[in-house]
Order: C-alpha cells, then structure tokens, then sequence
C-alpha cells in the first residue's frame, strides 16, 4: 500500500541505520469516526523490541485543495454518516 517517494527514503533511511520498524503499525484501541484503525506509517522499536517511536509522513495528499464540491459533501455528510 505504501507508494509515496517519502515513505520509500523513510523506509531507506531506517534499513540503512539498522533500525527495526513496522510498517503500517496500529494500536486497537485508536480508530477513526467510522472505527477503522488508524494508522501510522512506521513504528520505530528499541533494542529490546519495545516501541520507540512513530514516523507519519504528510505527503501532497494531505496539502491538495478541495474542490468545492468536495467540500460540500464533506460538510454536509461526514466520513461517518451512511447516505442511502
């Protein structure tokens, strides 16, 4: 799943110094309106396998403008309410 340039030199960059990661690491406990889980892009672990920290790269995707038509629709009906 994991496509954008910036996750690729992430993922690069933590083989190179050796760190043991997870990607696409999720807690049970942390999901969205719709209760999907949320995830972040890397989880970064200790040496004794421990969670040492997270990574979540914010690629173009989440800087593009809406259109306005998106933005209606997002107004109008949020991710957790079912249009039928």
């Amino acid at each position: 799943m994991r496509a954008s340039r910036g996750e690729i030199k992430i993922e690069e960059i933590l083989r190179d110094a050796g760190l043991k990661f997870q990607e696409e690491y999720s807690f049970s406990d942390l999901v969205s309106t719709n209760g999907r889980p949320l995830r972040f892009d890397f989880a970064v672990f200790d040496d004794n396998d421990e969670l040492d920290f997270l990574i979540e790269f914010q690629g173009i995707q989440h800087r593009r403008t809406l259109s306005s038509k998106e933005q209606v629709r997002r107004t109008l009906w949020p991710e957790k309410t079912t249009i039928q």
